[in-house]
């Protein structure tokens, strides 16, 4: 059914249903005005066409129904999808509304519970037009439903459609089908980055990035996927001091040099750049410093982390990372610092293996055996619960 064949449909039930004397439904008895879910994918032309002409058919029976709808019609708590004219609702709702008062003052007991339940479904059904500018493109409506229950691709490729079709939209709604393409976006291109999918990844930040919309999060993906870095936060896979040539007694070793050449130079400008455009994403600036640290800069990398840790005091990577940038100065005093934060980091995640050792590492290079035995302990027993 299209739409002018929906909306003559409606018209003809409603026209119908007012010339008739159809005595009223039973409220007890099953209703689509009663049916909260069924009434939103409803006024949203969310439904299949089976059920679609399953409401039509019961309306054209149900006064109940009719009453109930042409309720919510006259007071602006809802409109009826694409659908009738002005003229066409107050024909609807004014006798409807008549007959309404009678039969709620001929039963006041019953005026309570219906009008409770009208307040009830009037208030749902009102914050689902708002959403979609008071019975307007219903399209961000159900592409925030998407997007909450989980179907990231449907709500990413319903707001792209919305937004290259609608180039003049009201501040209000290109807002909210920015936050959906963003967010839909980043909840895809984390999955396709855990999943080494990298070029997914840059498909989806190229997407969303054409449209205007530019993030934090989004941008950082990019740059991991970029690295071939599976991970959201390297930090969470490379943030352990015996990955860095640190033996277990605090001693190094020489571990192979890293690279430079032009696409480590590239990674790094466009790291700079992100930190620079997007000063509150954390991810950016733990990335920032991992990248640094994995060149050697460990001075640079601590400014970084610094700044990671001043955004967010309680982030257990933020200081981790600047405990391990701290350390690999080798000086007395940084190491000495790098032991302060490695403490946070145990403190803020007790149960983080990776923390746990680091901080026995720091402990054992100042001369604190003793001290260092527990968490040596406590990092066995973590690794052996997750093997």
């Amino acid at each position: 059914m299209n739409e002018m064949e929906r909306n003559a449909a409606l018209r003809t039930i409603f026209r119908a249903a007012m010339a008739s004397d159809v005595e009223a439904g039973d409220p007890g008895q099953d209703h689509p005005l009663d049916n909260d879910e069924l009434l939103i994918d409803w006024s949203v032309g969310d439904l299949d066409a089976t059920r679609h002409r399953a409401v039509l058919d019961h309306l054209a029976e149900c006064s109940y129904c009719r009453r109930e709808l042409a309720d919510m019609i006259r007071a602006g708590a809802l409109v009826l999808p694409e659908q009738m004219d002005e003229e066409d609702a107050d024909n609807v709702a004014e006798p409807i509304a008549t007959v309404r008062r009678d039969r709620l003052n001929a039963s006041p007991h019953r005026n309570i519970r219906y009008a409770i339940a009208a307040i009830a479904a009037s208030l749902l059904v009102a914050v689902i037009w708002a959403l979609s500018g008071r019975g307007g493109d219903s399209t961000l409506v159900m592409a925030s439903r998407d997007l909450q229950a989980g179907r990231h691709t449907a709500a990413l490729e319903r707001v792209e459609g919305y937004l290259d079709e609608n180039k003049n939209l009201a501040d209000d709604d290109r807002t909210e089908a920015e936050r959906i393409l963003e967010d839909s976006g980043y909840q895809l291109a984390r999955k396709s980055l855990a999943g080494g999918e990298f070029k997914n990844v840059l498909d989806i930040e190229d997407r969303t990035s054409r449209r205007s919309v530019v993030s934090g999060r989004l941008t950082n993906l990019r740059i991991q996927a970029q690295r071939g870095e599976t991970a959201e936060r390297t930090l969470t896979t490379k943030g352990v001091l015996t990955d860095y040539g640190y033996e277990r007694d605090g001693h190094q070793y020489v571990k192979d040099l890293p690279t430079f050449d032009a696409t480590t130079a590239r990674l790094e400008k466009e790291l700079a750049a992100a930190v620079q455009k997007h000063p509150d994403s954390p991810d950016l600036l733990l990335n920032y410093g991992q990248f640094l640290i994995d060149q050697n800069d460990f001075e640079r990398a601590a400014e970084q982390f610094t700044a990671a840790v001043e955004f967010d005091p309680n982030s257990p990577l933020a200081h981790t990372g600047l405990g391990l940038a701290l350390f690999q100065q080798e000086k007395d005093e940084t190491i000495r610092q790098a032991l302060t934060h490695f403490r946070k980091a145990v403190k803020l995640d007790p149960n983080n293996a990776t923390a746990n050792l680091n901080l026995a590492v720091c402990l054992v290079r100042l001369g604190k055996k003793d001290e260092a035995a527990p968490y040596f302990e406590k990092n066995l027993e973590l690794r052996g619960e997750e093997r």
